[in-house]
């Protein structure tokens, strides 16, 4: 995705060379952790949501109250996880494909010190 890595251009095509190395780049350990967090977070959102509905209809329901704790505790865990780990994801693509990094953002003209953009809108013209 971020590290291309393994393959070769025949006539303007790519054409696969090396599965390991397409599959194992530079980028390959970011992008697994950021899905894995991912798919934590998902599956603890969906959880509480069921759990606080099963607590809206029977308030004394102990699996519910246990669940609901438990995934609040893990979920307020993985989010800065998440953050931390997309944001090395970031620095790493912006190591080996600047460019990409920079059209991400917006930056159109090379600068040195680009101001922060919090808020964007990218327009190419």
């Amino acid at each position: 995705m971020h590290t291309p890595q393994g393959y070769e251009i025949v006539d303007g095509q790519f054409h696969a060379k090396d599965w390991i190395a397409i599959i194992f780049n530079p980028s390959f350990p970011y992008r697994l952790t950021h899905m894995l967090i991912a798919s934590a977070l998902t599956t603890s959102f969906v959880v509480i949501g069921i759990s606080a509905f099963q607590l809206l209809r029977n308030r004394s329901w102990e699996p519910a109250q246990r669940l609901l704790r438990t995934l609040v505790v893990v979920a307020a865990v993985l989010t800065p996880a998440q953050i931390f780990v997309g944001d090395m994801h970031g620095l790493n693509t912006l190591e080996h494909q600047p460019a990409k990094i920079a059209a991400i953002e917006g930056i159109w003209h090379t600068e040195r010190g680009a101001p922060l953009l919090l808020f964007a809108v990218p327009n190419k013209a």
